[in-house]
């Protein structure tokens, strides 16, 4: 069967679920690194900020008052972390202040990790008392799934999910068995084609409330999910269904509009990412391959638990996190991490930040020419990164991060950097971008008795660390050099279209610690990788995601008989009410 006849059943099958109702491998989810959809973007950097009039007073002197006194308040959340309470907060004030009858947002991406807040003003009717209360609760129905809110407290379903087909061609560049012979979570692997489904439900609830008159709120969640598999996918083809808790957290926010200070601290199963997910991002929070499937789809997030604090003070921003991934019960390695950045904003365009993270526990070592024992626990990192945009000249932006790895317990000296310079017309039709960014992540000499191979901690990210969608499940960030050349579009206000062109060199021949059937390269090309991905916000609730890929093997991979291109063809459906 040809591919793109696979391709048309896999995305049949998931119209027509879409009718009937509402550890060898690196990485190998395909989850956004965000989506914007209000309760699964919390602390997604807002690019920009959109105030816009959804119905007419039939006064147009009222309107541009009303218009005026929402873009005044809206205009706090630029630059911030995306928060719901915050967000919420500032369209209780905007509707207070502005006289209006409703005030509504929906989020829009911007590019591949941030978002856009759309603020829609009705300015048609009277306005509702303040705080009168809303929800089914009250006999609304139609204002599900809120179940209750009022001017000081929120009570919410979650519901949400996902949907997929997926189509490869010559997955692992044609030699499967060779990169999955000792695969745990390999099964029955796939020839020259596979294609699936997958989906992804999540139910719970969540709730906030604000305590007494002052500007601090207490808010948490509590959800399960069941995900599922349907064909052959690139490891397996038994169907798998799995159920368990995904988030489960509590927490206080300290949210001053004023002063725009705040300081934000949480507990439990919960997702997180630091800065440009460089070194952490929310995907390896949890492990979505095995008996869990959704393999692409990653819809399971969730660190198994974790402790974050964050805060900001005027220019100063300051952040402390521990995590305990959500390994697989059968391959789990214990490993925690526990960090803390800080970071000063010279102004709206320049910041530097610094990060530490080091590994209190880990049963993990690692692998050397040497054969010692060489223990991640006790691993630290230490990281400067600095963002500049509109240097110097409007439009223009750079940005870079520098690491070191070292142990307390025997000689070792790892780096990891990059620098990214790049250009974006937001005044030209489609507003397009383009960027370059070189990036080193260093292997181990085995000449040296010094270990030098970076780890890569909790890196990857959709379109930003996870270096080529299919290389990505061959090669971590580690042992490698990469070439990235962006370019993005926004041909509808919703709508972004991103091309990423990879090309993949390894600084050290010896690779021990990556696929056993890459220990030893006999090349530094590893190879070239082209990726389109579409990503639309259909509307508030709707989220659609299109990637296709095609990726080259290089020298070290043709080597080995890894020889033909590996393409893949993915679509996926994520939603929220």
């Amino acid at each position: 069967m040809t591919t793109w006849v696979r391709w048309a059943c896999a995305t049949a099958v998931m119209v027509a679920a879409l009718s009937g109702g509402p550890a060898l491998a690196q990485e190998s989810s395909s989850h956004p690194n965000y989506l914007p959809q209000s309760l699964q973007a919390d602390d997604v950097p807002i690019d920009s900020v959109i105030v816009r009039l959804s119905k007419s007073s039939g006064d147009s002197g009222q309107d541009e008052v009303a218009l005026a006194a929402a873009r005044k308040f809206a205009a706090f959340l630029t630059g911030r972390g995306f928060n719901p309470i915050e967000v919420s907060k500032v369209v209780a004030r905007i509707t207070r202040e502005a006289a209006v009858a409703r005030v509504t947002y929906r989020l829009l991406p911007d590019g591949p990790n941030g978002i856009r807040v759309l603020f829609l003003v009705d300015a048609a009717a009277k306005p509702r008392g303040e705080g009168a209360p809303e929800g089914i609760l009250t006999g609304e129905l139609r204002d599900f799934p809120v179940l209750y809110k009022d001017g000081r407290s929120l009570l919410t379903a979650i519901v949400a999910g996902g949907l997929g087909g997926y189509s490869d061609s010559n997955p692992w560049f044609g030699q499967p068995e060779l990169f999955n012979k000792s695969s745990p979570i390999a099964g029955h692997l796939p020839g020259r084609e596979a294609s699936w489904t997958e989906g992804s439900l999540e139910y719970g609830g969540g709730f906030a409330a604000q305590l007494d008159d002052l500007p601090i709120y207490a808010f948490g969640a509590l959800t399960g999910m069941t995900t599922w598999s349907i064909g052959q996918d690139i490891y397996r083809d038994d169907t798998r269904v799995f159920d368990a808790i995904e988030k489960a957290y509590a927490g206080f926010l300290y949210a001053n509009t004023e002063t725009r200070n705040r300081f934000k601290f949480s507990v439990g199963r919960q997702t997180y990412t630091l800065n440009d997910s460089f070194l952490v991002n929310l995907v390896k929070g949890s492990t979505n391959v095995g008996p869990r499937g959704a393999t692409y789809l990653g819809p399971r997030l969730a660190n198994d638990f974790s402790v974050l604090a964050d805060g900001r003070v005027g220019p100063w921003s300051a952040a402390v996190f521990y995590i305990n991934p959500d390994e697989l019960e059968y391959l789990e390695t214990d490993s925690t991490y526990l960090g803390a950045n800080l970071g000063y904003a010279f102004n709206d365009r320049v910041s530097l930040d610094g990060t530490f993270i080091t590994l209190p526990t880990s049963k993990s070592t690692y692998a050397n020419p040497y054969g010692l024992t060489l223990d991640r626990q006790g691993l630290n990192t230490l990281s400067a990164h600095l963002k500049w945009r509109d240097l110097p000249v409007e439009g223009v932006f750079a940005e870079g991060e520098l690491a070191h790895q070292s142990h307390p317990d025997y000689a070792m000296s790892a780096w990891a950097g990059y620098g990214t310079l790049g250009y974006i017309a937001r005044k030209a039709p489609w507003t397009p971008s383009i960027s370059y960014r070189y990036a080193v992540f260093s292997g181990d000499d085995p000449d040296t008795r010094t270990y030098e191979r970076f780890d890569s901690l909790l890196s990857t990210g959709l379109g930003i660390w996870l270096q080529g969608i299919s290389f990505g499940k061959l090669f971590a960030n580690s042992n490698l050099a990469t070439q990235r050349v962006q370019l993005n579009v926004v041909p509808l206000e919703a709508l972004n279209v991103t091309f990423d062109y990879h090309k993949l060199t390894a600084p050290e021949l010896n690779n021990l610690g990556s696929n056993p059937a890459l220990s030893e390269l006999m090349s530094h090309d590893i190879g070239q990788e082209f990726t389109l991905s579409g990503r639309w916000a259909l509307n508030r609730n709707l989220y659609l995601q299109g990637i296709a890929s095609y990726a080259l093997p290089g020298e070290a991979l043709r080597d080995i008989g890894a020889d033909k291109p590996w393409t893949t063809l993915q679509l996926s459906l994520y939603w929220s009410l």
